[in-house]
């Protein structure tokens, strides 16, 4: 019997890990966002997410909601490049068509001031990385 039931969680648990992968949008001017390990999150939780802006040296880090009434998803995070500055993302996209609307702040770092545009974001298939044999 406890072999039975330790196989079924080992069963269970491999199974819900299986459904983490990576998750991309395109975001402001037509960036792809690359979130790691990501899972929608149910009605009314919440799931960190962590990841990249594909071909940039910017990483990502924030949390994706789910609303209580399980239509949408609010993803809210920030984002770090090593050379252009910092800012923070706020979108939200709709479960069933997974696109929505989004608003991207960036620092101007000659003048200090910040810009809000706003744009469509919307899921999209990850791109190919590079494999480097070394």
């Amino acid at each position: 019997m406890l072999k039975a039931t330790l196989l079924t969680l080992a069963l269970l648990l491999g199974a819900s890990a299986a459904h983490a992968a990576d998750a991309c949008y395109q975001g402001a001017s037509g960036n792809i966002l690359v979130f790691k390990k990501f899972r929608l999150p149910r009605a009314g939780d919440c799931e960190p997410i962590t990841g990249f802006q594909h071909n940039s040296d910017c990483t990502l880090a924030g949390t994706a909601c789910g609303t209580s009434d399980g239509f949408t998803v609010h993803f809210n995070f920030n984002y770090i490049c090593h050379f252009s500055g910092f800012g923070t993302y706020d979108f939200f996209t709709d479960r069933s068509i997974q696109q929505g609307d989004g608003q991207f702040c960036q620092e101007n770092l000659a003048t200090g001031q910040f810009t809000c545009p706003t744009f469509i974001a919307s899921r999209v298939t990850c791109p190919m990385t590079k494999n480097f044999v070394f």
